[in-house]
């Protein structure tokens, strides 16, 4: 699966906000930043970026992942803000790890 150039071009519109606003996505078990997820695009885009979340997810808590999709957008050069946040601050990872413990609590 690839995005359609539509989809594409509303992932690479969005412009990097280095103060952009944490979220946790409680389904993949993954922080999201609100500049990653564009409003305007299918479905299908969607899940696309869904699949990277998840696979940067594996990659933030030191998990093996299928990395298929990873490279591939890596590979035709997609310009989405996630590939600048492969490694989390301090006080990222003290989030992350809080809120999974939560979800573990549930």
């Amino acid at each position: 699966m690839s995005l359609s150039p539509d989809d594409r071009a509303a992932v690479e519109a969005l412009p990097f906000d280095p103060e952009a606003e944490i979220m946790y996505h409680e389904i993949l078990g993954c922080l999201v930043w609100s500049d990653e997820l564009p409003d305007d695009i299918t479905s299908d885009g969607l899940a696309y970026l869904r699949d990277l979340l998840g696979i940067r997810g594996a990659i933030h808590r030191g998990k093996d992942a299928d990395l298929e999709t990873w490279n591939f957008a890596r590979m035709t050069g997609l310009r989405w803000n996630g590939f600048q946040r492969l490694v989390l601050t301090a006080e990222q990872q003290a989030a992350l790890d809080r809120y999974r413990t939560d979800d573990r609590e549930l």
